[in-house]
């Protein structure tokens, strides 16, 4: 150590001895000091590429496949002649030594990557001084070879804050309109938000043709949006759409939005046209997949029904601004399958009004199995026992986040002090709620306990739709609960895991592990051999990551043995469970069958004459992808035509099931279908204004066009003899055409609204016609002349037909009306179903009521006539068909045909007689004294599920 100071008696030299040894010493100690930092330096940089060069050489003769993900996209952009499209974070190991590991692997595998155009079709734009996007998107176009591109634009990669040079600007601009000339090559394009991109994709004005597209991303501002506005996109390969205003979309998108699978629906502040939202996403009729986040600026409720007949996946997000009551009521899902409500934002949202929108989406949505809920208020959700007992189908139930969740789990809750038992949604098997506090745990607890197979859970209702809960999945950490509620739970969660008796569910949560070990089903030595089988499963296909970790978590010692009993176990053991769980349902679907017909058999065999459909129904008939509006049987052979709402007439052989063919030609919903009474000609009749004859011994062909009506053409019949057809439209007329000559011979009016329904009788003399003015009206069809106004209905008339001569001795006994010469004569009596939910007996000769049956729940849609004449079945929109004896007037059988309303109902027609010159229409016989030579015992249904049902012995 050196002196601070002099002493008061030290010389002054000794003093300047003493500071230049300081001086001196200083020196020494900075040279030291810069010795040791340059070495510092030089054994840092020996390490690092001590370390690259290890790397380097592990790699240096290793496949491709076996590399990591990052360093394969190294060795691409690397390769690209330094236009790096990368974004890297500089303290990755992957930045560090990547150049190293690249200059030895890129050589042997540059010509490869420089040649391979697939690894050239994905190309990605945006603001960068550092690019020459110009000379990027050539080399991209050129060496891609006319593959199709993944085209990617994203101009807001600069702060909007900081603001965009003009010059880095203007380059971007002039490589998109460069690139503008190869976007119809494009098979996915992702256009960013933040400057007017679209016009520099226009030629003359237009968007050029891309016929390879498959998938777009529209994340563009509303100026974006006004430059387009008078643009279509042509784009018949379009199955993917992502954007952020559909209705400001609505124009270019006008011709593609049909084709459409998937659609996303992103946040905007509001939108350019709420008001066409309904009508342009309900043209979205192959959607399968739909997710939609309105904007935070309210608009009015929606007024008119969006039906997305295809969508299985319906995602509905909002702002806590938006309140979703207003747009949920209008969505109508036959086929939807999983539903997710969920707000974007910190608190849930505080709807008092959503009970009755959801509860009509519930009721379209018959086959909904997965209901999702995030940050949701349920509390604010009144009457919900009436929202969820719509959702029968329901398995799985997810709850995130939500307000007072353990609400719906109380409604769910089965109470076995009642009687009877009910549960409601009584098929959910996984429950998932990933936030709850304390007050919840009793309610979770009760309603698992309830709902799984414990000894808590009493036995089932007897029903086939009835399943125990399965699978909980909670929070590893349980939420945000105390300790002391945090230990209860886990108890209470094992003791009923013990509990469980011998089905063998799984029941499985996402605890910690020690406590899903002690839940679970295994002993220690099963345990042990599934873990080797899985090791060995992993092992045998080369996934040694997996297997490691595996190895380590399990703890046990594992050596690779090919004689060993867990070799192959596993792939074993998964081909038996999924054998046997087929034929374990298959089995289960017989023993439901059978149990259903002992239950139902009568004491005596009842004869084929008195025969009545009852479920199961022998096939179900799918292919249509809109309601089915009528079916017609062909009188001859097994053969059934269906017409429906998805514009089409599909053919099937009603014995086997099997389909046959699709007729196309209508443009719009395909209203009614007949055959003539030979079999030859098939009639149809749509809402496009044209009714077409088909050649059914000429593969179906169309053969004829009728024009005529000014509006929907509803219903059309062949007339007895087959030389004219008698049709019924919107146009508030029904007209005569001829067969051969296609000519108009006569229009019939007197009807004041939409005429329903027209039926000549068996012997053409007289036709009925019913009407949305409430009438039912007989006419006479030479001259036009009403001959009788039935009138009685309360609401629109929706079906008429002619009781055949085998029911008059029924009718009259019914009513009382003594037999008389007139008694054989052909339309002597009507039934009519209509809106008011009744049907009626008619008298044709007085315009007498003659009988009223109450007893459907919804509007009645369709009438056939039991051949025996003992019987009148129905069906409506309660979903069911009935039975009505006509003797006694009472409805003597309820069958529950589908899941939808019933819009259709027809029995097989009898084959007409060569010796007889009276045709028979459908559920007519001959004589009322002459027992049909043959009965033909089919029933048919349809509905607005899609399916059609054939109803056999």
């Amino acid at each position: 150590m050196f002196p601070c100071a002099a002493s008061s008696e030290s010389s002054v030299e000794e003093d300047i001895f003493l500071l230049a040894s300081i001086d001196v010493r200083l020196r020494e100690l900075e040279t030291e000091q810069a010795a040791v930092q340059e070495q510092r330096i030089s054994f840092s940089q020996s390490k690092q590429k001590l370390a690259a060069n290890i790397i380097a050489k592990q790699v240096h003769r290793a496949p491709m496949r076996i590399l990591l993900p990052e360093i394969c996209g190294e060795i691409f952009s690397y390769c690209v002649l330094g236009d790096d499209d990368r974004q890297h974070e500089e303290h990755t190991i992957w930045f560090i030594c990547a150049p190293a590991v690249l200059a030895n692997v890129c050589r042997r595998w540059r010509d490869m990557v420089v040649n391979n155009p697939i690894l050239w079709t994905r190309l990605c734009i945006r603001l960068d001084d550092q690019i020459n996007h110009t000379a990027r998107a050539k080399l991209w176009a050129t060496r891609s070879q006319q593959l199709p591109l993944h085209v990617t634009l994203r101009p807001s990669m600069i702060p909007q804050a900081t603001g965009i040079p003009d010059a880095l600007l203007q380059r971007f601009m002039n490589a998109v309109r460069w690139l503008s000339r190869h976007i119809q090559r494009a098979k996915s394009l992702a256009i960013g938000s933040g400057i007017p991109i679209i016009p520099l994709l226009l030629l003359d004005g237009k968007l050029p043709p891309m016929l390879h597209l498959q998938s777009l991303i529209l994340q563009t501002g509303e100026k974006d949006d006004a430059s387009i506005v008078q643009c279509v996109l042509d784009a018949p390969l379009l199955r993917e759409v992502t954007l952020r205003d559909l209705t400001s979309m609505a124009r270019i998108l006008q011709e593609t939005l049909e084709h459409l699978t998937i659609l996303v629906i992103a946040y905007n502040r509001r939108w350019v046209n709420p008001t066409i939202f309904s009508s342009t996403l309900a043209s979205c009729i192959q959607v399968v997949e739909c997710t939609i986040t309105f904007p935070s600026e309210p608009f009015s409720a929606l007024s008119d029904p969006i039906l997305l007949p295809e969508v299985r996946k319906l995602e509905v997000h909002w702002r806590h601004q938006f309140d979703p009551a207003v747009v949920i009521g209008a969505f109508r899902t036959p086929k939807l399958e999983h539903l997710v409500l969920a707000q974007d934002g910190e608190e849930p949202v505080n709807s008092r009004l959503m009970t009755s929108p959801l509860k009509q989406l519930f009721i379209s949505a018959f086959n909904l199995q997965r209901l999702t809920l995030s940050r949701c208020a349920l509390g604010n959700w009144s009457d919900l026992l009436s929202v969820l007992v719509e959702a029968p189908s329901l398995s799985e139930l997810e709850m995130l986040k939500c307000k007072q969740g353990s609400l719906i789990l109380q409604t769910l809750t089965p109470q076995y002090d009642a009687r009877p038992t009910t549960w409601f949604c009584p098929r959910i098997r996984r429950l998932l709620v990933d936030s709850f506090d304390r007050w919840d745990v009793r309610t979770i607890l009760d309603f698992v306990r309830k709902r799984m197979y414990t000894g808590e859970a009493r036995e089932i209702p007897e029903s086939d739709g009835y399943a125990y809960l399965e699978e909980l999945e909670i929070p590893r950490s349980l939420g945000t609960l105390d300790f002391h509620s945090r230990i209860y739970m886990r108890s209470q969660l094992r003791d009923i895991a013990a509990s469980g008796r011998t089905k063998p569910d799984t029941f499985t949560t996402t605890t910690p592990p020690r406590l899903y070990e002690i839940m679970s089903l295994l002993s220690d030595r099963q345990r042990e051999d599934l873990h080797k089988s899985m090791l060995d499963y992993l092992y045998a296909n080369n996934y040694m990551s997996a297997f490691n970790s595996l190895k380590a978590d399990a703890g046990i010692e594992y050596t690779p043995d090919p004689k060993a009993k867990y070799t192959g176990l596993l792939e074993k053991k998964w081909t038996s469970v999924i054998r046997l769980q087929k034929k374990i349902l298959d089995l289960e679907t017989r023993n439901a069958g059978l149990q259903d017909e002992l239950s139902t058999a009568p004491a005596k065999r009842a004869s084929q004459t008195d025969w009545l459909p009852r479920n199961p129904a022998a096939h179900t008939l799918t292919s249509h992808r809109a309601p089915i509006t009528r079916i017609a049987f062909h009188p001859q052979y097994s053969v059934l035509a269906s017409a429906s709402e998805d514009a089409t007439v599909k053919i099937w052989d009603w014995e086997t099931g099997d389909f046959e063919r699709t007729l196309k030609g209508h443009t719009k919903s395909v209203n009614d279908v007949d055959f003539d009474h030979k079999g030859h000609l098939l009639v149809t009749c749509s809402s496009d204004l044209f009714i077409k004859i088909w050649d059914t011994q000429n593969e179906y062909k169309n053969i004829k066009t009728f024009p005529g009506h000014e509006h929907s053409v509803s219903s059309v019949r062949f007339m007895p003899g087959d030389q004219y057809i008698i049709s019924a439209s919107r146009d508030k007329t029904l007209r005569v055409f001829d067969v051969a000559s296609t000519h108009q011979v006569r229009t019939i009016t007197g009807h004041s609204e939409w005429v329903r329904w027209v039926t000549p009788s068996s012997d053409g003399k007289i036709i009925a016609s019913c009407s949305k003015d409430q009438t039912v009206r007989i006419w006479d069809p030479l001259t036009g002349e009403q001959k009788a106004e039935l009138r009685g209905h309360e609401n629109d008339v929706e079906v008429v037909i002619f009781a055949p001569i085998a029911a008059y001795a029924a009718i009259r006994e019914l009513t009382g009306i003594p037999n008389t010469e007139r008694s054989k004569r052909h339309g002597l009596y009507v039934a009519s179903g209509s809106r008011d939910k009744t049907i009626k007996l008619w008298d044709t000769q007085t315009g007498q009521l003659l009988r009223n049956l109450a007893g459907h729940d919804n509007w009645v849609r369709a009438l056939a006539f039991h051949p025996s004449g003992k019987y009148l079945l129905s069906s409506a929109d309660d979903k069911t068909i009935r039975v009505w004896e006509l003797m006694t007037g009472r409805c003597v059988k309820t069958v529950d045909a589908h899941a939808h309303f019933v819009s259709c109902l027809v029995w097989g027609r009898q084959a007409a007689s060569s010796t007889s010159s009276d045709s028979k229409a459908n559920g007519a016989a001959g004589d009322a004294s002459k027992e049909p030579e043959k009965l033909v015992n089919v029933v048919a249904s349809g509905s607005v599920d899609q399916t059609i049902k054939i109803w056999l012995p």
